[in-house]
């Protein structure tokens, strides 16, 4: 049997065996327990190095961990957020659960730009039948125009902007536009981008007139 030979369970144990080791583990000549034992601390050590080295390699990985989380919440904010218009596009509505009418939009007055029309880009994750472009000259709501969709991403359309009266004025106040959906169904996006046309101009003729009607504007 081998001889009782006690470490303490301690942060003392690797020194301890340390110690033992020098001063057993080089003889020329060493007995079967003696041998034994030193190669059961050489084992030790190889599994403390082992371990440190596995502890070095994992250490970095909860910081990393948590890195990308944050990543992924800044980046989900930022698909559920709406984007920031460009100065060329209205946006009506962005991922919007249906049915709406949503609040009126001023057409900007940008310089060195003229906006004459908008051309509508419309889809939905469900069904959308048609949609319509509301617009008021402050004097009340009127659909300026009502445009069929029927598929999740519409085709896209270009309406003229009304900015002008009937004498080719700036129409004051300033247009404002509204986007309504038809019988629809899902999320919906519409964004409106404004195009500038040099030298073009919009009449702006009538309102809930009864068709036909004659006019007095001389084109």
């Amino acid at each position: 049997m081998l001889a009782a030979t006690a470490y303490a369970s301690s942060s003392g144990f690797l020194t301890q065996a340390q110690n033992y080791i020098n001063a057993n583990c080089s003889k020329n000549k060493i007995p079967d327990q003696t041998a034994l034992i030193c190669y059961l601390f050489n084992k030790v050590q190889e599994h403390d190095t082992s371990i440190a080295n596995i502890n070095t390699t994992l250490s970095p990985i909860p910081s990393q961990v948590t890195d990308l989380q944050n990543r992924v919440s800044k980046l989900e904010s930022e698909i559920n957020t709406t984007p920031v218009p460009l100065l060329s596009e209205l946006i009506f509505a962005y991922n919007r659960p249906a049915s709406f009418t949503t609040d009126g939009t001023t057409v900007p007055i940008t310089p060195n730009y003229n906006w004459e029309s908008m051309t509508m880009h419309v889809s939905t994750s469900g069904t959308l039948s048609d949609y319509s472009l509301i617009v008021n000259l402050g004097s009340g709501d009127f659909e300026q125009v009502r445009i069929p969709c029927g598929q999740q991403t519409c085709p896209e359309v270009t309406i003229p902007l009304i900015l002008y009266d009937s004498q080719g004025g700036n129409s004051l106040p300033r247009a404002i536009y509204k986007f309504s959906t038809g019988t629809s169904s899902g999320n919906i996006t519409a964004i409106g981008t404004l195009n500038a046309e040099p030298n073009s101009h919009t009449l702006f003729l009538g309102s809930n007139l009864t068709l036909p009607y004659p006019t007095r504007q001389e084109i």
